[in-house]
Parts: structure tokens; C-alpha cells; sequence
């Protein structure tokens, strides 16, 4: 049979191991959310540099073939 001891330890390891892994999740969330709020800026100052000035259209100029165009 298992001693009391024993089990005492694995529920106590168990325990660190789940507190270990719940500190892991929260500091990758903490940090994903860190570059989601970086990628989001640079989204928006994106988006409000195209509404200051219209993109330029370019000049439009026809194949020739030789011929005058009138």
C-alpha cells in the first residue's frame, strides 16, 4: 500500500505543477495580448495615414504603334 506520505507529496506536487502551468498560460495570454495591442496601432496608423491623402493614380499612357493619335 501507499504510506500517507506519500500521497501527501503527489498532491503536493501536483499542486505546484498545476500553479506552474496556470503562470505559464497567463504570462503567454499577457504577452499575446501585448503584440495584439502593437499589431493593432500599427493597423490604425495604417488605416488613418490612407484616409489623409488619396493614393495616386498613375498616369495613363497608351501603347503607340507608329500612328499619330488625335
Amino acid at each position: 500500500m501507499i504510506s500517507g506520505g506519500a500521497v501527501v507529496m503527489v498532491l503536493i506536487s501536483w499542486a505546484i505543477g498545476l500553479a506552474f502551468l496556470i503562470l505559464v498560460i497567463a504570462a503567454g495570454v499577457r504577452l499575446g495580448m501585448r503584440w495584439s495591442r502593437k499589431d493593432e496601432r500599427r493597423e490604425q496608423a495604417a488605416r488613418d495615414e490612407a484616409t489623409s491623402e488619396p493614393p495616386r493614380q498613375p498616369d495613363f499612357k497608351p501603347f503607340r504603334t507608329g500612328r499619330n493619335f488625335k
